[in-house]
């Protein structure tokens, strides 16, 4: 699994903060979204991918993450296919491990 890392500013270049309108857990926490592609990059400090989307109001969008299981799981959908013939239906949710600590990923609906 990836790591957490904690200051996005220190891992997007800044041409990719310019494009991202937010983080997809401060966006579209709880939403049923389809994303339609996804680019994972390597910054200074760690992974992070750029995510684009269609939100509930048929609006395309684009956000980022640098959420280790998140970046995981669209690694994951784009091994399966993300963005050359499949969008995929997910939620982004939070979610609390075993031993507590909490953490974002993106489940199928």
């Amino acid at each position: 699994m990836t790591p957490k890392i904690q200051g996005i500013d220190e891992i997007l270049p800044s041409e990719s903060m310019e494009e991202s309108e937010g983080a997809i857990q401060d966006l579209f926490l709880d939403h049923e979204i389809r994303v339609i592609d996804a680019a994972v990059g390597q910054g200074k400090h760690g992974k992070y991918v750029l995510i684009t989307l269609i939100d509930s109001d048929q609006k395309q969008r684009i956000c980022h993450s640098s959420s280790g299981v998140v970046i995981d799981n669209i690694e994951s959908m784009k091994m399966a296919g993300l963005g050359k013939d499949l969008n995929i239906v997910c939620k982004c949710v939070k979610v609390k491990s075993l031993n507590d600590r909490e953490y974002f990923k993106l489940v199928k609906v």
